[in-house]
């Protein structure tokens, strides 16, 4: 009995492990497909509405609940093609600009907006001179997690120089938090970008082969990232 128990333990564990990353991964694709579909019910009604005149039948189709998920979710995959095929152009890049000019004088949406744009270039693009993968003690000196350096400060009473660390969470990357460390006490890693997200995402199973724990002041780079000042005058 003890035997058959045990086997029936192993199994299950055993099965488990091999389900993880697959309900991980379905978890992580199903909060972007809702956010997705979310973002595009309006754009689906808004195109039913354009076609009710034409066919009531197709428009009363269109939103109904086994339909409307599937095209909120192809006319925003439509639209980011589109954005995309803009962005890619001058004239297109030129409109672009302006629309988010526009945005960036609107009080409330040029936070918002300026700060996730910040953000997601930060994270996004590997020559951006901001673009600084580092460690950070967390929760204990003897402990450290995975960051990305995305501003620096000044403390106003001691000159010193400061970082602003932005943290992400293992398995949705987008989930984080922001820790202000002194400048002195990152450990900088050779990482690029794309390597630390693969690490955070996997849990720390994926990662390259070695890392620097411990903190070596020779090995530093010169901070680069604009100030928290210069970065407000572009925002406003």
């Amino acid at each position: 009995m003890k035997s058959r128990l045990s086997t029936i333990r192993s199994r299950i564990t055993t099965g488990l492990l091999i389900a993880i990353p697959a309900l991980v991964t379905f978890w992580i694709i199903e909060i972007t497909l809702e956010f997705v579909v979310a973002s595009g019910e309006p754009l689906a009604r808004v195109f039913a509405g354009f076609v009710r005149p034409f066919s009531g039948d197709l428009s009363e189709l269109l939103v109904s609940d086994g339909m409307l998920w599937a095209v909120a979710i192809t006319l925003m995959l439509m639209l980011f093609y589109a954005l995309g095929s803009v962005g890619r152009q001058i004239t297109g890049r030129r409109l672009l600009d302006r629309a988010e000019k526009w945005v960036l004088q609107v009080p409330v949406l040029s936070v918002v907006y300026g700060s996730v744009r910040e953000l997601v270039e930060t994270l996004n693009r590997t020559d951006a001179p901001g673009q600084r993968v580092v460690l950070i003690s967390f929760p204990s000196p003897k402990m450290k997690t995975v960051g990305f350096v995305t501003n620096t400060f000044t403390d106003v009473d001691t000159g010193r120089e400061l970082a602003a660390v932005y943290v992400p969470t293992t398995p949705n990357p987008t989930s984080g938090y922001v820790e202000i460390v002194p400048s002195e006490d990152l450990v900088w890693l050779d990482w690029t970008p794309q390597e630390a997200m693969r690490f955070i995402v996997s849990g720390g199973a994926v990662g390259p082969g070695t890392i620097r724990f411990d903190d070596n002041p020779e090995t530093k780079p010169a901070l680069q990232v604009p100030s928290s000042e210069a970065k407000l005058r572009v925002a406003m």
